[in-house]
């Protein structure tokens, strides 16, 4: 009886198909690691993404309150409105000798003002009385309706004043803006806009960005060069004036995840 014969792969057979079976497997598994790193940057980056836009619509809609006071003949002739304000000399075509803005920008650091308890003035008003005397400001802790935003270290602060224990502060002693300076004395939009209140290091400020989640590395407020047109002329001119909010971070676990977020704001308040 003829026997057969067994077929198989030889040895070499065998090992050449090993071979390639597991170069195969170290590519699939490649790609999977490809894949999950992808994915995780994907992750990351989205993540940091809408912080960043978190942080910017809270940052607008506050900014956008910018001088939100009440404007008719008879408050302002009692308001100090016009001491807290940073002077724009007045464009030709207006009739006006200077706007009055409400908002500016010191280097990493925004700072504003607006009615927050609508009393017509900056700070707590007195009852019965006006909110100026003669070219003194007559209103108690200005600093509660002051508010602002910078970047400190890596972190974004804002102000954590409130008006809540106003009543019981003493009038806040500043000038005019324009009037000569006595000795001790300081004129009120200086002692806001000027930059002494954006260079406060302890109090009034909070973080409000984690720097173990992203690190803040610019921040900024630039009024864009289109956001000068007058609205109506003489007395009655106004601008709304657009400014551009631009934040820069990147990720804490993993710098190479970077994020940045542009923003167009235009105030609801127009200078005046």
């Amino acid at each position: 009886m003829r026997l057969m014969r067994s077929q198989g792969f030889s040895l070499i057979e065998l090992l050449i198909a090993m071979m390639l079976g597991s170069g195969v497997l170290l590519a699939i598994g490649s790609m999977l690691n490809f894949s999950n790193a992808t994915l995780n940057a994907l992750e990351q980056q989205q993540r940091l993404d809408n912080e960043l836009s978190s942080i910017a619509l809270k940052i607008s809609k506050d900014i956008r309150r910018a001088g939100a006071f009440e404007h008719n003949q008879t408050i302002e002739s009692k308001s100090n409105v016009d001491f807290f304000s940073v002077h724009e000399q007045g464009l030709p075509a207006s009739g006006k000798a200077y706007f009055r803005n409400y908002i500016a920008s010191v280097g990493e650091c925004i700072v504003f003002t607006y009615d927050l308890n609508m009393d017509g003035c900056v700070g707590a008003k007195i009852p019965s009385t006006d909110c100026f005397l003669n070219d003194k400001n007559n209103t108690k802790y200005p600093l509660g309706e002051i508010f602002g935003y910078r970047k400190k270290d890596n972190v974004i602060e804002m102000t954590n004043t409130t008006m809540k224990n106003a009543v019981s502060q003493p009038v806040f002693d500043c000038v005019r803006p324009g009037v000569g300076l006595q000795p001790g004395q300081v004129s009120c939009n200086d002692s806001v806009f000027s930059g002494a209140l954006c260079n406060n290091s302890k109090g009034n400020w909070e973080a409000i960005t984690d720097s173990r989640f992203m690190r803040i590395e610019a921040f900024s407020l630039t009024r864009t060069t289109d956001s000068n047109e007058i609205v109506d002329s003489g007395d009655n001119a106004v601008i709304y004036p657009r400014y551009q909010l631009n934040i820069r971070a990147v990720l804490a676990s993993n710098p190479a995840v970077r994020g940045e977020i542009k923003q167009v704001i235009t105030l609801e308040n127009p200078l005046r």
